[in-house]
């Protein structure tokens, strides 16, 4: 008899074309060389693709789980990089949805990224920001049993009229019977303070059954969520203790603002979950999800990362959340979602883009098996 079907996820929201410049870390480190008028040499450039739903996408097809990508590009030469990307990197299990918008081109992000320190990104949010709720249209909508969606903050026209169209998608998904989750990212920058993020929080996380921001996402958008934002920012130097409690408020804080399950990415740190005293879905499972709610409710979990060779950084959050969710997927409980998410995040860092050094789920799986150690724990909860 053959493996019952697993379920059909979702993936929709932001999507870019990453541009890796072969830099150096005493490079980026040095003062002088971004110095006007000079003329620096450096190293290969990698080109590939990044955003929710590629990197999300692209992990959940690995790990296994059948995905429909929706998305929108522009009508420039980029375009037909993300669609040929995406092409190459996903088996048969996987589905695209593309929508061709005029008026902007296709998003991309400059990626600043070395093996020893934290990425950053020079992003151009380009059609992204042309998108609501009708990125995805309503029959695509049937037969899927799990959508995630990120980012809202690199998606503007998801923000605007109070959220409204990022309310509509959700709500569109939560009556068709499907498991929400959402991710966030952090645009440090003037239009993104604008917003008011506890109220748009507080207006979309009640239609949002797993919410799973990093932490630097929290400092940036936002910084009173815990009535500390110098601690946030000075995270690494604080206690184990004090990690503990600051994570514990956040984590508090996200489920009073609506959240069923809230997963905080710690970077370096882990990952920390906190979940409701009611997880849904108990007594009406969305779709084909059969999660145990009683193993779910009001549960809190801290794990440190697992061990890893880090050549970069970049999307090994949207990994880790493609290995929470395919657990789910597969029904699992808070551990093994744990395990699975850092697994992945894990082997994202070890290549140079997001999903390339992702192998599929039986290879993660014994590599588990060996023994993969993790750090030792840094949050004290």
């Amino acid at each position: 008899m053959s493996a019952p079907a697993l379920p059909r996820a979702l993936v929709a929201g932001n999507i870019c074309v990453d541009l890796f410049p072969g830099f150096t870390s005493e490079q980026l480190a040095s003062d002088r060389f971004l110095m006007p008028g000079a003329a620096r040499r450096i190293g290969p450039a990698t080109i590939s693709i990044g955003g929710c739903v590629a990197n999300s996408g692209i992990v959940l097809d690995r790990l296994g789980i059948p995905a429909t990508l929706a998305f929108a590009v522009g009508d420039d030469r980029f375009a037909a990089i993300v669609e040929d990307h995406l092409r190459r990197h996903t088996g048969s299990r996987a589905r695209l949805a593309a929508r061709r918008l005029t008026g902007a081109g296709t998003s991309y992000t400059l990626v600043l990224s070395t093996p020893d320190r934290d990425r950053t990104l020079l992003y151009y949010p380009g059609v992204n920001d042309l998108c609501g709720a009708d990125l995805v249209a309503g029959a695509e909508m049937a037969g899927h049993d799990l959508l995630h969606f990120g980012y809202p903050a690199a998606m503007r026209r998801m923000c605007e009229d109070h959220a409204e169209p990022l309310r509509a998608l959700l709500q569109a998904a939560r009556a068709g019977g499907m498991l929400t989750s959402v991710d966030s990212c952090a645009l440090d920058d003037r239009e993104t303070r604008r917003v008011d993020w506890i109220e748009l929080y507080r207006r979309v996380l009640p239609l949002v059954d797993v919410f799973m921001p990093s932490l630097g996402d929290l400092m940036v958008v936002l910084e009173d969520l815990a009535g500390d934002a110098a601690a946030i920012a000075d995270f690494d130097r604080l206690s184990p203790h004090a990690r503990g409690e600051l994570v514990r408020a956040l984590g508090g804080r996200l489920l009073e603002l609506g959240a069923t399950v809230a997963v905080i990415k710690l970077g370096a740190h882990g990952l920390y979950l906190r979940a409701g005293d009611s997880m849904r879905p108990p007594g009406r499972p969305a779709g084909r999800l059969r999660l145990d709610s009683a193993v779910w409710a009001a549960c809190e979990r801290y794990r440190p990362c697992l061990r890893a060779a880090v050549v970069g950084t970049t999307g090994a959050g949207d990994s880790t959340v493609s290995g929470f969710l395919s657990a789910l997927c597969r029904g699992q409980g808070p551990e093994a979602a744990m395990t699975c998410a850092l697994a992945a995040g894990a082997c994202s860092t070890e290549g140079v883009d997001a999903t390339s050094a992702v192998p599929s789920w039986p290879s993660i799986e014994r590599r588990l098996a060996a023994g993969w150690r993790s750090h030792s724990p840094t949050v004290a909860v």
